[in-house]
C-alpha cells in the first residue's frame, strides 16, 4: 500500500490509536488533571521517536548504495537485546509497582505519571553520567559537532548511577509538588526499582558491555568478535597472549605474557618496555589513519621498487571522522605476501601529497612511537595474526594463526549483577510489610546497593580508575551514595513510626 511502518506510517497510527483510548480513559475516570497531562506528554515523547527518531535508525542500517551512487534502501530496525531488556525492565518494573499502589489505596496512575518523569529523566541522567566519564570521545571541532556525539545514543554510551540520580531526582519532585507522601512511595517503588536493575544489567549481559576481567572459572563467559570484551582484549594485546600496561611514567610495557603464546616464544618477556608496535602495511595504514596520537606525524613508505616516501597525517578531527580509506585518501588490497597493492588513490589527498599512485606496491609502513600505554593500545587494535614489537631489548616479531573468534573467557559480571539485584530484590519484598516508619524500605537500598555494586566493580575492567584513587568513577559515586544513606538512617530515626500506606491506616504518619 505504499505506507511505511516507521516514520509517519503504521507503527505511529497504532501508537497514537492506542495512546487516545488511553487518554480518554484516564479522562473520564479522573478529568483533566496532572496524571492525564503526564500520560498525554509520554504519547507525544514516543511519538515524536516513532516519527523521526526511528527513519534516522533504519536509514543507518542501510546496505551497500546501488551502482548510480543512490543511497541505499532501509535494511529495517534492527532489535537489539539491551534495547529488548531495557524496555521490558520500564514495562514490569512500573507494573509491580502499579499493582502494589493500588493495593496500598493509592491511584495506580500516579504510578504512571511518576514512572513517565523518571524515566525520561533518567535516560538523560545515564546519558550525562557517560559524557562526563568519557568527555574526550565526544569532543569535536565544532559545538554542533560535539552536541550531535552526545545525542548520538544509538552509539550506546548510559551509566546506572546518572539514571538512578536522574530518575530519582525527577520523581521527589514530582511527588512533592503534588503533595504526596514523598517516602512512602520511595519504599513503595523500591522493590520495582532494583527488579528493574536486574533486568537491565541481563540486558547489559546481551549487548557484552561492564564484562569482568580474564578468568578460568567454569561458568565465565566467551564473547563473539565485535563484542566490548572481544575489542578491549585486542586493544590490550591478550589476544596475542601478552597485556599492554602503563609503568609509572605511562609508558607501555608487556606483562602477562602466556609462556605458550607466538609472542612469548617470539622471545617477548615479561615488563619487556614497547618503544613502538609495527604491522603489516594495510593493518598499519588503519593504525595511523585512526590513531589521535598520530594526526600530524609522518609515517615512512617503502615501495617494493625500493624507494621511500614520507606520508603526513591528517589532522584529526573527531572520532567517527571517516575511516582510514577517507582521511589518507587510499585505498588497498592486501597480498599474500603480506605487501598492500594501491588501487586508488584520491587526488588531493595525504596519499596523493606523498606521491602514491594506483599500482604501487607497498612492502612497509614505519608507524611512529608509541610512549604512552594508550597509544599503543590504540594501535594494537588494528593489529591482524602478524605483529612487530620494537623494545628496548630488540624487535620481538610474530605471526600466528589467526585471531581467535571469541574473547577470552571473562567474568560474567553482568550476571552477578543479576544476582545481586534479584537478592535485594527479595529482602526488600519480605521486610516491606516489617518496616517501622516509611523510608526505611528506601534506606536499606541505597545501603546495600553501594557496598555491592563497589564490590562488583572490583572484578569489571572496563572502566578506567578516576583522579589518581585507583577507584572507578561508579566506586567512587558508591562511596557518596553510602555516606548519603548513613545521613538517611539518621533523619529517619528521627521521624515518627507509622506508614501512610495502606492509604488512611495511620493518619498520623507524615506525608514528606
Amino acid at each position: 500500500m505504499g505506507i511505511p511502518v516507521f516514520g509517519f506510517g503504521w507503527v505511529l497510527l497504532l501508537w497514537a490509536v492506542g495512546s487516545l483510548v488511553a487518554i480518554i480513559r484516564v479522562w473520564r475516570r479522573q478529568g483533566w488533571n496532572a496524571e492525564t497531562q503526564s500520560l498525554l506528554l509520554f504519547s507525544a515523547a514516543v511519538g515524536a521517536v516513532i516519527a523521526f527518531g526511528l527513519p534516522i535508525v533504519e536509514a543507518a542500517q542501510g546496505g551497500a548504495p546501488g551502482p548510480g551512487g543512490e543511497p541505499a534502501p532501509p535494511q529495517g530496525l534492527p532489535i537489539r537485546g539491551y534495547g529488548v531488556m531495557l524496555l521490558l525492565a520500564v514495562a514490569v518494573g512500573v507494573g509491580l509497582a502499579a499493582w502494589r499502589a493500588q493495593r496500598m489505596g493509592l491511584d495506580p496512575d500516579v504510578i504512571y505519571s511518576l514512572a513517565f518523569w523518571m524515566f525520561l529523566f533518567g535516560i538523560l541522567g545515564a546519558r550525562l553520567f557517560y559524557v562526563i566519564e568519557y568527555w574526550d570521545d565526544f569532543q569535536r571541532d565544532t559545538l554542533g559537532g560535539t552536541l550531535a556525539a552526545i545525542v548520538n545514543v544509538t552509539q550506546g554510551g548510559l551509566v546506572v548511577y546518572g539514571s538512578v540520580i536522574g530518575g530519582l531526582a525527577a520523581g521527589a519532585v514530582f511527588i512533592m509538588r503534588r503533595g504526596l507522601p514523598l517516602w512512602a512511595i520511595a519504599d513503595l517503588i523500591a522493590p520495582s526499582m532494583v527488579l528493574g536493575l536486574a533486568l537491565g544489567r541481563f540486558g547489559c549481559f546481551l549487548n557484552g558491555c561492564c564484562f569482568g576481567g580474564v578468568c578460568d572459572l567454569p561458568w565465565a563467559a566467551r564473547f563473539p568478535a565485535q563484542s566490548p570484551p572481544y575489542f578491549r582484549q585486542h586493544q590490550l594485546g591478550q589476544l596475542h597472549g601478552f597485556r599492554i600496561a602503563a609503568d609509572e611514567q605511562g609508558r607501555p610495557i608487556a606483562l602477562n605474557v602466556d609462556e605458550d603464546s607466538p609472542a612469548a616464544m617470539a622471545g617477548l618477556s615479561e615488563g619487556d618496555a614497547i618503544e613502538s608496535i609495527q604491522l603489516p602495511p594495510r593493518d598499519a595504514l588503519q593504525a595511523a589513519a585512526m590513531t589521535p596520537a598520530f594526526a600530524g606525524r609522518e609515517i615512512e613508505l617503502k615501495f617494493a621498487e625500493g624507494d621511500d616516501a614520507a606520508m603526513t597525517i591528517p589532522e584529526w578531527d573527531g572520532r567517527a571522522a571517516g575511516g582510514p580509506e577517507q582521511r589518507l585518501g587510499l585505498r588497498v588490497i592486501q597480498q599474500p605476501t603480506g605487501a598492500a597493492l594501491v588501487s586508488q588513490v584520491t587526488v588531493g589527498s595525504p596519499a596523493d601529497r606523498a606521491g602514491v599512485q594506483g599500482g604501487d606496491e607497498l612492502q612497509e609502513v614505519r608507524l611512529p612511537p608509541t610512549p604512552t600505554a594508550e597509544i599503543a593500545q590504540n594501535v594494537m587494535q588494528w593489529a591482524g595474526s602478524q605483529v612487530t614489537l620494537v623494545t628496548e631489548g630488540g624487535r620481538r616479531a610474530w605471526t600466528q594463526s589467526g585471531l581467535p573468534l571469541r574473547s577470552l573467557p571473562v567474568h560474567p559480571t553482568q550476571i552477578y549483577s543479576v544476582i545481586n539485584a534479584l537478592l535485594i530484590f527479595f529482602f526488600l519484598w519480605v521486610y516491606y510489610p516489617f518496616r517501622t516508619r516509611d523510608g526505611e524500605v528506601f534506606a536499606l537500598l541505597v545501603t546495600i546497593y553501594p557496598i555491592t555494586r563497589f564490590l562488583l566493580e572490583a572484578i569489571r575492567t572496563d572502566e578506567p580508575s578516576q583522579f589518581g584513587t585507583g577507584l572507578s568513577i561508579s566506586q567512587l559515586v558508591s562511596v557518596g551514595v553510602f555516606m548519603v544513606a548513613a545521613v538517611l538512617w539518621i533523619y529517619l530515626s528521627r521521624r515518627p513510626s507509622g506508614s501512610a500506606f495502606p492509604v488512611g491506616h495511620t493518619p498520623s504518619a507524615a506525608t514528606t
